[in-house]
């Protein structure tokens, strides 16, 4: 897929492990992305009212209650933004790449939720 397919759209990296944000960070910049990181929810929910993302990535370092808690608040306020729970840290960097583009194509209907776990992606909370 072409990068300029992704131009102007903005992702928000959230995770606690310093070495997968950077790896993620770099793939989606590579990708075309415009790219944000936090290494908590408390600052990732500070960026995402600053620059209101078109999508948050939530890695498996942030606890699925805190997930929930990060999602229920950034929603009250900003329901259109997408949103994907990683459930794992092995994820291929293309399946990634493929399955963002695909929820930010807008053919997942009015979803707003996701969660990948290893390949598979899936609407919910």
């Amino acid at each position: 897929m072409d990068s300029l397919t992704h131009m102007n759209k903005k992702v928000l990296l959230i995770s606690r492990d310093a070495i997968l944000l950077a790896t993620r960070e770099a793939i989606f910049r590579s990708a075309g992305y415009l790219v944000a990181c936090a290494s908590n929810t408390s600052m990732g929910l500070e960026i995402a009212l600053d620059v209101s993302p078109d999508l948050v990535i939530l890695g498996h370092t942030i606890m699925p209650d805190e997930q929930i808690s990060f999602i229920d608040e950034l929603h009250e306020t900003r329901p259109e933004i997408h949103v994907l729970r990683l459930r794992t840290g092995i994820i291929q960097p293309d399946l990634l790449l493929k399955g963002c583009a695909a929820l930010l194509s807008g053919k997942t209907g009015g979803t707003r939720v996701h969660i990948a776990d290893n390949v598979q992606f899936s609407s919910g909370q």
